[in-house]
C-alpha cells in the first residue's frame, strides 16, 4: 500500500494508481447516494455507497480560472453496516471541503465518517468496513470541472 493511502480502505489500488496517490477529497463532487439495506450476507447491511467526482489540477494561465482540470474520475465508496446516519443538503453540486473517517469513540465499534460539505450534501455516520467499490475514468456530465 502507498504512503498516505488509508489502511481502513480496502480495494484501493486502481484509484491510487490513476491519481498517483489516494486522493484528498477537497474540492471534490458527490453524484450519486445509494443505500441497500442489504450486504452480501446478513451482517453486512445496511450499505451506503457514494460516488465522487475527483480530479486534478494544474496552472494555466491560459483558462480564465487559471488552471486546468484534469484526470476526472468517478470512484464509488462502499461503507458496509451503516448506522447513525444522517445525510442533508445534497444538490446540484455538493462540493465537498473534506472526508474525514475516525475510529469510533469505542474501541473496536467501527468508524466514524463525515462528509463536510462546501457546497451541497453533507453526511455523517458510523460503518464498520470502507472499501473503494469501483472507479471510472471519466467526468459526469455537465461537471462545472469540465473544460
Amino acid at each position: 500500500m502507498m504512503s498516505g493511502t488509508p489502511s481502513y480502505i480496502s480495494n484501493t489500488e486502481e484509484l491510487v494508481a490513476i491519481l498517483g496517490r489516494w486522493p484528498s477529497f477537497h474540492d471534490s463532487e458527490v453524484t450519486t447516494l445509494r443505500l441497500e439495506r442489504e450486504g452480501p450476507d446478513e451482517f453486512d447491511g445496511p450499505e451506503l455507497f457514494v460516488t465522487f467526482h475527483l480530479f486534478q489540477g494544474r496552472a494555466d494561465p491560459s483558462r480564465q480560472a487559471g488552471v486546468s482540470w484534469y484526470n476526472h474520475v468517478l470512484a464509488t465508496l462502499q461503507f458496509s453496516r451503516v448506522s447513525e446516519l444522517q445525510i442533508e443538503g445534497f444538490n446540484h453540486q455538493n462540493a465537498v471541503f473534506d472526508l474525514r473517517v475516525e475510529p469510533a469513540a469505542e474501541p473496536n465499534s467501527g468508524l466514524w465518517v463525515t462528509i463536510e460539505s462546501a457546497f451541497g450534501v453533507s453526511a455523517a455516520f458510523m460503518c464498520a468496513a470502507i472499501s473503494v467499490a469501483n472507479v471510472e475514468r471519466r467526468a459526469p456530465t455537465r461537471s462545472v470541472y469540465l473544460d
